[in-house]
């Protein structure tokens, strides 16, 4: 049984590159870490995102 699998994750540049609405992402906010953010139009704050640097898609998890 294989207990370890790999994901390749992408970082695009934030605010350079965009994210679509909607959705669920990694967040690169620098000295604070890694986080996971909802980014939507309805809940967005721009102050939620100001240390952004990064952003990813999320990745699909553990495969059975």
């Amino acid at each position: 049984m294989n207990t370890t699998q790999t994901e390749t994750i992408v970082w695009h540049k934030y605010p350079e590159e965009k994210l679509t609405f909607n959705n669920w992402y990694l967040v690169d906010v620098g000295e604070d870490g890694i986080d996971c953010k909802y980014w939507s139009p309805d809940d967005w704050h721009y102050k939620q995102f100001r240390k952004v640097v990064a952003w990813a898609e999320m990745p699909k998890g553990w495969k059975e």
